[in-house]
């Protein structure tokens, strides 16, 4: 009988080429079955293992100096494995280190039969969180405590094993049919599973699971007194008033008070519409209404790039060809989207791990189908829509509603709609009415055609016209690329790295009145162009599409830049250049219009909802010349202030002055985090096993981590992650999870936007900055230029307000969020400078600063 492998390995790291070497090696064999051997056993690498391998794992130097080398145990290994079936979590590391290893001592010829469990997992469990094992062994509720030993690992990837198998024969034969060419062309032999997926799963008395334990949620069901006396109050005025602002003069709104809310809402029987900050929240508040409403009376409105396309998809099956040349990470994703249309309701990629979205794929092989074809899940949404009496959208959805939407449905409007923060909506908002010109990518797509259209014989009258006009239309891009080239010129750029720049540019600035006069120019050969290829018949337009398959789709997107008017100055408005700036070359270069001030048509989109319930996080009342108040143009709406209740105690914040440079510009970033490193060398028996420190950007928390790096007495005792350098959040979350004690290093728009935390762990909080923005940021400049400000009154009207409210969200948060040990603060500006008193008071409901020596 067959018998099955599953090997796990640790390792110094992943890079054998670099002499990296086993520190443990561990297997489970199974047949017919059952578990008929387990073994475990560690390796003398007769190297030094590094310390972050030592924290992940628990093998230490020492404990490795007794145990065989890998060439005393190479013969004895080899006879274990060689007649199995390899089985491994990721099994191109595993497989590679043992065959290098079996070769190096004598024993050639290890090619075993090999299934990699990654691979496998994502095809078969495409709506798994992860992929990694504490992900799987959460989603199939298996019990899991050792991660990065190597015999937890194997054990619990045999427990996996088990399940994929079970899966497979659970699939319908025509759907294992249409994934098996895919399957077949992957590298190694996952294959096997799906022929034969009984010689995988286990006996009953061989699965295990982990026991049902349930999460216990703080004040579950429960509304606080207050909150849902606000709520009345709030729903009392937004039923008289119909259109209101809610703000709380004291802190930002939370939401605890958004939840009492809904439930008034939902007391009173009245149908309502949420929007909310972002898409990933979106299964947060499901999960909340759906304790206190049937699942058939809530939707979640989304774009139909949320969706996935039947019809592009089932045109994909039909153009591919599976091969062992394909992309191995499109045969999975085709594979995973096969098995996943077998169960999907409703389409919506959102259901599956980002990693396995189809979208790209398919706007890569049928971007022409995608838009000419009915799209059957977004259509059932939508649907289904003028029906439900609760709607959750994000901010996104309902912007691109107000903008390219004309014809809903008027049964979506007859509800009050909510918006849970009024801030990142504006600024959601301005993303979505901004009018962006990919001036490089133009100016090279349409140069490319002339070239492949002079090599066709293009003998009509309309198709001569066409190359003609299609020159003028490469030399009008072309005069806009040198112009935006020639005002980028002058920023300061790395000329060793790529560097992102941008350029501010004023609608009352001459080169304001270059680019619409260009643009209008562009605009009128387009429909030059537009038309002539409507004369000829489809001849040219089957020229085109065989000499570059999807100019003619880009072509229409096009149109819709122009259609929007991007020539045209709406109000308060202004101008960016963006480029990458490469070794002396711009590439990548568009010009962008962004609106300050949006037109009223946007306003208006949304009065068409019975009632308007927006809740402002703290800048509509106190900003109103520049805040949202201004920007969206509420001035007809009410506004109401809550009762000032302070419920909650403030975060307590030491400001540690010994270790503080005064941090205007003119002082090195790395001087300044030096004394972080400083700070923390001196403090590091008393920190908590968590370090959070908050930085201004992403490029900061790349220099923080590059400068704590260098410090070994902070390497020997935390693992050090950092936004920019250890991955996703989501990844820098788990590692720093696996071998705390950590140090995260993230900026405080990261921070706040993905909701980033680690429940039930104790925090030490370091912020390195107050969050200024920049004087030179183009909002900061368009914003001091409407309202006619100097550079003095910039500040006190512009950069120190921003900069107050956007410390009150983010220590709100933080107090929300974090089981706090201490906070720090290193920024000496809160007792410094003129304006420090104001914002103390500003800020003393929400903190109590304290000079910390």
């Amino acid at each position: 009988m067959t018998k099955i492998a599953i090997v796990d390995i640790e390792t110094t790291g992943p890079r054998i080429e670099e002499g990296d070497q086993i520190i443990q090696i561990a297997a489970v064999i199974i047949e017919e079955g059952h578990i008929i051997q387990e073994h475990n056993m560690l390796i003398n690498p007769e190297i030094e293992i590094p310390f972050h391998i030592s924290q992940l794992t628990g093998i230490n130097q020492e404990v490795v100096l007794k145990a065989p080398t890998f060439k005393q145990v190479a013969g004895l290994w080899y006879e274990r494995l060689r007649d199995c079936v390899f089985v491994a979590h990721n099994l191109a590391l595993d497989l590679n280190f043992l065959q290098e290893n079996f070769r190096l001592h004598g024993y050639e010829s290890f090619e075993p039969i090999a299934l990699d469990t990654v691979k496998l997992a994502k095809i078969l469990i495409p709506q798994a969180p992860g992929f990694n094992l504490n992900d799987l062994s959460k989603h199939f509720n298996l019990f899991f405590e050792n991660a990065h030993d190597a015999l937890a690992d194997a054990q619990l990837t045999t427990q996996l094993l088990h399940h994929l198998a079970m899966r497979v024969q659970d699939l319908p034969k025509g759907v294992l049919l249409n994934m098996r060419p895919f399957v077949e062309a992957l590298p190694n032999e996952e294959i096997e599973l799906f022929d034969q997926p009984s010689l995988f799963t286990l006996n009953q008395d061989a699965i295990s699971e982990a026991p049902f334990i349930r999460k216990s949620i703080a004040n579950e069901g429960k509304v606080g007194h207050s909150n849902q006396q606000f709520a009345q109050l709030i729903l009392e005025k937004t039923n008289e008033k119909k259109q209101i602002v809610v703000e709380d003069a004291l802190q930002p709104i939370n939401e605890e008070l958004v939840q009492s809310l809904i439930s008034e809402l939902l007391n009173q029987n009245q149908a309502f519409a949420l929007a909310v900050t972002r898409s990933n929240r979106l299964k947060d508040w499901l999960s909340f209404l759906k304790d206190q409403v049937s699942a058939e009376d809530i939707l979640v409105l989304k774009n139909a790039r949320h969706f996935i396309h039947v019809g592009a998809f089932k045109r994909l099956l039909e153009i591919y060809q599976p091969s062992p040349s394909s992309n191995q990470q499109e045969l999975i994703i085709i594979a995973a989207t096969i098995n996943w249309l077998s169960f999907t309701k409703n389409g919506d990629y959102d259901e599956l791990n980002q990693e396995l979205c189809a979208q790209a794929l398919l706007s890569k092989y049928t971007e022409r189908y995608l838009s000419n074809r009915s799209h059957q899940f977004y259509q059932n949404m939508i649907e289904k829509s003028y029906l439900a009496r609760v709607i959750l959208m994000d901010h996104r959805f309902l912007s691109e509603l107000t903008r390219y939407y004309d014809r809903v449905n008027q049964a979506l409007f007859k509800r009050t709609l909510l918006i849970d923060n009024l801030s990142f909506y504006t600024k959601r908002v301005r993303q979505t009415y901004q009018d962006k010109f990919s001036i490089s990518e133009w100016f090279t797509r349409t140069r490319l055609l002339i070239d492949q259209l002079t090599y066709h014989s293009l003998e009509t009258t309309s198709s001569s016209h066409f190359l003609k006009k299609l020159q003028e239309f490469t030399e009008a891009f072309n005069e806009l690329f040198n112009y935006c080239q020639f005002l980028l010129k002058g920023l300061p750029k790395n000329k060793l790295k790529k560097t992102k720049v941008e350029h501010f540019i004023s609608t009352k600035d001459t080169a304001s009145q270059y680019f619409s006069q260009v643009i209008a120019t562009i605009q009128a050969i387009y429909s030059d162009l537009e038309r002539l290829v409507e004369l000829d018949n489809h001849r040219l337009k089957n020229t085109i599409s065989e000499v570059d398959p999807n100019w003619l789709y880009h072509f229409r997107l096009l149109k819709h830049s122009l259609r929007h008017n991007i020539a045209n100055a709406y109000g308060a408005s202004y101008w960016l250049i963006k480029a990458e700036y490469i070794q002396g070359q711009f590439f990548h270069v568009e010009l962008i219009k962004e609106r300050l001030v949006l037109e009223e048509s946007h306003i208006n989109y949304l009065r068409k909802f019975e009632q308007l319930l927006f809740l402002s996080p703290g800048d509509l009342h106190y900003l109103q010349n520049n805040g949202t108040y201004e920007w969206l143009q509420l001035h007809n709406f009410y506004f109401y202030s809550l009762p000032k209740v302070s419920q909650l105690a403030p975060l307590n914040i030491k400001v540690p002055i010994e270790f503080i440079q005064e941090s205007d510009d003119s002082i090195a970033t790395q001087k300044f985090e030096k004394l972080h490193c400083q700070f923390i060398e001196e403090n590091i028996d008393s920190l908590a096993d968590y370090l959070l420190i908050i930085v201004n950007s992403k490029a900061a928390a790349q220099e923080t981590y590059r400068i704590l790096s260098k410090s070994e007495v902070i390497k020997t005792h935390f693992s050090l992650h950092a936004q920019g350098v250890s991955g996703s959040l989501k990844k820098i979350k788990r590692r720093a999870q696996e071998m705390k004690p950590s140090i995260v290093a993230l900026s405080w728009n990261a921070l706040l936007t993905e909701q980033w935390r680690i429940p039930n762990e104790t925090f030490d909080i370091l912020i390195s900055s107050l969050p200024f923005n920049s004087p030179k940021n183009s909002l900061m400049l368009a914003m001091s230029e409407y309202l006619k400000e100097t550079d003095e009154t910039d500040f006190h009207e512009v950069l120190l307000p921003q900069m107050i409210q956007d410390f009150k969200v983010l220590t709100n948060y933080l107090r929300d969020s974090f089981e706090i040990n201490t906070a720090y603060l290193f920024d000496e500006r809160v007792y410094t400078k003129y304006y420090s008193q104001q914002v103390r008071e500003q800020l003393e409901v929400l903190v109590n600063f304290e000079i910390s020596q």
